[in-house]
């Protein structure tokens, strides 16, 4: 027998070996059809998890108004999230779809890692993102100074370094021998305690300490909001009286000299008109502040809502499954048989679920915020070369109410202040164009309070 003869034979005996132990491998799937449906969501997910987070990544990098430091964190989030689906769930959805795990130990234990790594980084910047809002909420004065990139580059190394300390262990051999036709996490029960309350107990309860102070302190916003509501309002009446008041008494103080005037009809005619749009400033003004303190109390509850969603949306996710992983490793050091305790598919439901979470961080964190909401229609629509003078001149047409071409005629009609219907102005209005002079007190506006919405969603004055 030849050489080449020998080695046909050995590469012959080798693919036999590995196609004999594929073919112990059992698959566990019960329907071909539902397994097709649950391979097709699967698929979906992880697509539209890629696509999510990496819109939100190129959203960061292009558009300099979201160079925030608050967006710095967001990033590391959206980063870690990506790449969740880029590296982890492409083993899931195989796994799941063959029924038994078709590669070697090695692939195993990558994917066990690259999993524990994402995942964990993922939730450790969840929890950075609730330090952040918590600080930028109750020290606004003090943290703003430390608010600094620098900084926010500090908490997310420190979430990829707790994430990679707990990674990490089981490659150093705190885990159990691999099996063949399954890649299951480490059940060792020192790593699981060490690694579930690391990974999730502990952000969980820093989150819920810190969204729970958030949460009770807009809520007492709220509350004395409300009832502050109804005497500003009287407050401001009492000024749009007491200014007509007083410049009815100057009309009688002046009716001599106006007498004397009436002959310079382009000066009445300026002055009215003067006295006119003055006026109608200030009760739109009046009208602004008594709806911005009704609108306050409405955010203060959006911010209610937005918590909710938050911790709801992150404990429906995550925290079945590390219940699970936690009370398998307890039970298996009391000596229990916790083989076939939980169902497979119950099991692979539970991993997926914390997946899901991944899907939805995007669309928490960055959905919620109206700065975002731009750049995404931009990149969507492939207008990504100069997208931020595209920005500018949206914002600056948004904020000063410069028409656009198509509706510039409509936009001039209705912004003019002889056409808006307002009872109160046009009242006010008439009752001063009958004068020659009148003094009516602009009234200065307020120092802007805190918005709790836009601190949770990441928007500060620092833009």
């Amino acid at each position: 027998m030849t050489i080449s003869q020998l080695d046909n034979s050995s590469i012959k005996s080798t693919l036999s070996m590995n196609k004999s132990n594929t073919s112990e491998c059992i698959s566990e799937n019960d329907s071909v059809l539902i397994t097709g449906i649950i391979f097709i969501l699967s698929l979906i997910v992880a697509i539209a998890t890629a696509g999510g987070n990496f819109l939100v990544i190129l959203a960061v990098i292009l558009v300099k108004k979201l160079q925030t430091p608050s967006n710095i964190l967001i990033g590391s989030l959206a980063f870690s999230d990506f790449f969740v689906a880029l590296l982890v769930l492409p083993f899931t959805i195989i796994d799941a779809y063959q029924g038994y795990w078709p590669f070697n130990e090695g692939l195993c234990d990558m994917y066990i890692s690259f999993d524990v790594l994402l995942c964990t980084a993922s939730i450790l910047n969840l929890c950075a993102i609730s330090i952040d809002r918590y600080l930028v909420i109750t020290k606004p004065l003090t943290y703003a100074s430390r608010r600094t990139p620098q900084r926010m580059a500090a908490m997310i190394a420190t979430a990829w370094i707790g994430s990679a300390l707990i990674s990490i262990p089981p490659n150093f051999g705190w885990k159990d021998p691999f099996q063949k036709c399954a890649c299951e996490y480490s059940k060792n029960v020192g790593y699981q305690v060490y690694a579930t309350f690391f990974a999730f107990y502990l952000p969980l309860i820093v989150m819920i300490i810190l969204y729970g102070r958030i949460f009770k302190l807009a809520r007492e916003m709220s509350r004395s909001g409300q009832s502050k509501m109804t005497a500003g309002i009287s407050h401001d009446e009492h000024i749009v009286t007491k200014a007509i008041n007083n410049g009815v008494k100057k009309d009688e103080d002046t009716n001599d000299i106006c007498k004397a005037r009436e002959y310079d009809k382009r000066l009445n005619s300026y002055s009215s008109r003067k006295l006119l749009t003055d006026s109608m400033n200030v009760t739109s003004e009046l009208s602004r502040e008594a709806h911005g303190r009704r609108s306050r109390g409405n955010s203060d509850t959006k911010v209610i809502k937005t918590l909710g969603v938050i911790m709801g949306c992150f404990c429906l996710c995550w925290l079945p499954f590390f219940m699970i992983q936690l009370l398998l490793a307890l039970l298996s050091a009391a000596g229990y048989n916790t083989v076939n305790m939980i169902p497979v598919s119950v099991f692979r439901f539970l991993q997926w679920l914390g997946y899901v979470n991944s899907f939805l961080n995007p669309l928490i964190y960055a959905k919620f915020d109206r700065e975002f909401r731009g750049p995404f229609k931009m990149i969507l629509l492939c207008h990504c070369r100069n997208i931020n003078a595209r920005l500018r001149a949206v914002h600056y047409s948004a904020q000063y109410g410069l028409p656009s071409s198509s509706s510039k005629r409509q936009s001039i009609v209705i912004s003019s202040p002889y056409t808006r219907n307002d009872t109160a102005s046009r009242w006010l209005g008439k009752s001063l164009n009958q004068r020659c002079t009148s003094a009516v007190p602009i009234r200065p506006r307020r120092r802007p309070q805190m918005n709790f919405r836009n601190a949770i969603s990441g928007q500060t004055d620092e833009r």
